[in-house]
Parts: structure tokens; C-alpha cells; sequence
């Protein structure tokens, strides 16, 4: 790149340079090698200082990403301040960001958005939407267009399904934009808004015997016995298949048929090929479902008791658990002088104390902790929520 000497001096200057800038041993360490592996392709393609700018780096790190077959090689991570370094030492110009000195509006081209853009990135800057992702908005915007203009789509035939193969394409290719998933939202709620999106109109839900009677179920479990909206789910998924079975010609649920071994016989049929534990969930459903029925007078007898179960398995004894000594080797390999060693030691605190599960614990917010009086709202599995569990002793 500058010859031996002086790729060696600048190599050395870039080693003294990364820690006073705040770069971390290892990360300094990888940069160091990727600004080697760019200044000998920079020898190899027989390139000097001189023809050192943007554009060469741009260029080898989309080498490096064809090479490698990843979108962020070490090139992409790393040299960004190796090139830093080289323009502070006025080796390279960096150029300035475009978006910035067009008032934010993007460099390419918008196809048929052209015009559209500059109301979206007035839109954008009323709705207070910062500097940095209203460019990244009007950016993926402005690709759309290009991507339209290619496919010899107008502006009248936006909708989720052109937005939907816009995002796909952007996935693919030789410069791909995976974030362009994130900010098609943002375009899509500015066109929404300026009237230029044609939204798809949904029908509403069908109402069948069959769901009208697992809506009815549903409200029982859940008004009745505090069940959960995810159990209710879940039991749905089961029992639909047993009620649009016995179902007749014209939909209407044949109860007077339910028999005892009508029951087994499906969950036999349901349940081949699950797991033991998903064809007890199984059983759970169609047991609730005939207690259901028959509190409601659908059916004239309870049969839930009469509902096989699937066959257990011995256990070896009690559930192990931990060792107090082993939850705090847990506790003290969290390093507590970090804001995310604290979190892994209240994690590990709020389930060895508490006994709460781990889905409940990452439920857990901010609003959730009464810090004046100790305590926590967790919600768990079923309708109740708000349970306030103390937390005494030791940290909080």
C-alpha cells in the first residue's frame, strides 16, 4: 500500500491510536488484522496512497463480502476505524453524508416517488422522528421507487403486496438491505396517511356453530376459572377438530351423539404421533370441554371422568434442583460492576427466591417493581394478574 516502511509506520500509529480512541484490546486486535488484509490487496492490486479514498474501501469490502459469502465480514465490522485513523492522519477524505447536505433528502434517484419523497421526509421530521432514521426511512424509500420504476409499477399500485416483494428483493442481491424489513413500516404509515396506499379491507371472521361454541367455552374457562388467553389458545387448537366432527350437514353440533368412547376414539386419533406431554394437553382440552357441555346442559350426563388418559411414566423421585452452594456460583459469576452483570444477578435472584418462572421474569417491567415496599407484580400463566410477591432480605 505504502511500501513496507511505510505501511509499517502507519500500522504502528493505528496500534497507539485504537486504545486512545476507547477501542477495547480484542476489537483493536481484529482491526489491526483487517487493515493487514486490505493493505496487502491494496498491493496486490497494485493500488498506493495515492489512489486511497471511500471508494477503493467500498470496494474491498464488498470483495471480502463475496469472498466470505457473509454480509458483514471482518472488513465491514472492523476497518471503519482503521479508516478513521487514516483520515485523521489526512491520508483519506471521508466524504460527507449526502442525506445531510440535501436537507435529507436521499442521493438516488426515487423512480415514481420522487416527488412522494419529499413529503415523506417532511412528514418524518413533524412526526419528531430523529436525523439518523428519518435518512434511513427516505433511503429505503427512495430504493422502492428505483425498485417500482424497474418493474414498471405507478404509485396507484401501491399495496402490501408490492411492498411485500420490495422487501424480498431487498434480502438478495449484491447490496443487500436487510433493515429495509423495519423501515417499510415507517413508509407504509406515511403513505397510509397521505392517502396513497390502497388498504386491503378485512373481512370479518365467519361465525360457525363450531366457533360460536368454542367462543362460549372459552368464556366459561376464562370467567369462571381465571383461565389465561394462552390456555384457552391452546385448548381451542385441540377440541375444534372433535366439534367440526361431530358436526352435521349443516354445521350444527350433534351433542345427543357424544359418547364416552366418541371422545377416546378421537383423542386416540388426535393425539398419535405427539408427545406425552402434548397429548395430556390434549386430554386437559376435551375433559374442560365436556365439563363445559354438561354444566350448560348440551349434554345430558358428565362424561369427563370417563375421558382415557395417556399412559404414565414412573418417576425416579422429585424434581432436583439446585445446591444453595450451586445457585451462588450462579449469583457470583455475574459481574455486578456491569449494568448487564445486574441484571443476570436479579435474574438469578428473582427465580432461586421467588421461585418464579423464567417466562415470568422476563415479563417483568419497570412499572412492575414497588420499590418502596419491596415488592413485584408478576403476571403469570392465568387471568389474575397483578400478584404481588415480597421480596425480602439480600438484594433488590
Amino acid at each position: 500500500m505504502f511500501g513496507w516502511s511505510a505501511r509499517a509506520r502507519c500500522r504502528a500509529g493505528l496500534s497507539s491510536w485504537l486504545p486512545e480512541s476507547g477501542c477495547a484490546p480484542g476489537r483493536a486486535v481484529r482491526v489491526l488484522r483487517a487493515f493487514a488484509r486490505f493493505s496487502a490487496w491494496m498491493a496486490g492490486c497494485g493500488l498506493s496512497a495515492a489512489d486511497l479514498d471511500e471508494d477503493v474501501v467500498d470496494k474491498y469490502i464488498r470483495a471480502e463480502q463475496q469472498r466470505s459469502g457473509s454480509r458483514s465480514p471482518a472488513a465491514f465490522q472492523y476497518l471503519p476505524l482503521a479508516r478513521r485513523f487514516l483520515a485523521q492522519q489526512g491520508v483519506l477524505v471521508l466524504r460527507g453524508p449526502a442525506g445531510r447536505d440535501r436537507g435529507g433528502l436521499p442521493r438516488s434517484a426515487g423512480g415514481p416517488l420522487t416527488a412522494v419523497i419529499v413529503d415523506l421526509v417532511a412528514w418524518l421530521r413533524a412526526q419528531g422522528y430523529a436525523r439518523g432514521t428519518s435518512q434511513s426511512v427516505a433511503c429505503t424509500a427512495a430504493r422502492l421507487g428505483v425498485w417500482m420504476g424497474q418493474a414498471r409499477l405507478g404509485v396507484r399500485e401501491l399495496d402490501d403486496g408490492v411492498l411485500t416483494r420490495f422487501v424480498a428483493s431487498e434480502l438478495h442481491g449484491s447490496s443487500p438491505h436487510p433493515s429495509s424489513a423495519r423501515r417499510i413500516v415507517t413508509v407504509r404509515k406515511f403513505l397510509v396517511a397521505a392517502g396513497l396506499f390502497a388498504v386491503a379491507q378485512v373481512s370479518p371472521p365467519v361465525v360457525t356453530p363450531v366457533t360460536e361454541s368454542l367462543e362460549r367455552w372459552g368464556r366459561y374457562v376464562r370467567d369462571g376459572h381465571g383461565a389465561g388467553p394462552s390456555w384457552v389458545r391452546e385448548q381451542h387448537g385441540w377440541a375444534r377438530g372433535f366439534l367440526e366432527r361431530i358436526s352435521g350437514g349443516h354445521g350444527q353440533i350433534r351433542w345427543q351423539d357424544v359418547e364416552v368412547h366418541v371422545v377416546n376414539e378421537y383423542i386416540a386419533d388426535r393425539g398419535r404421533g405427539y408427545s406425552l406431554a402434548s397429548r395430556r394437553h390434549l386430554v386437559s382440552a376435551m375433559r374442560s370441554l365436556l365439563r363445559w357441555a354438561f354444566a350448560t346442559g348440551l349434554v345430558e350426563r358428565q362424561m369427563a371422568p370417563g375421558v382415557l388418559g395417556p399412559p404414565g411414566r414412573a418417576l425416579a423421585g422429585p424434581p432436583q434442583s439446585l445446591t444453595p452452594g450451586q445457585v451462588e456460583a450462579i449469583k457470583a459469576a455475574a459481574d455486578v460492576t456491569t449494568a448487564i452483570g445486574l441484571r443476570d444477578y436479579a435474574l438469578v435472584v428473582m427465580i432461586s427466591r421467588l421461585g418464579l418462572r423464567a417466562g415470568e421474569v422476563a415479563g417483568l417491567s419497570l412499572d412492575g417493581i414497588d420499590w418502596h415496599h419491596g415488592q413485584v407484580c408478576v403476571h403469570g400463566k392465568g387471568a389474575i394478574t397483578g400478584t404481588r410477591l415480597a421480596a425480602t432480605g439480600g438484594r433488590r
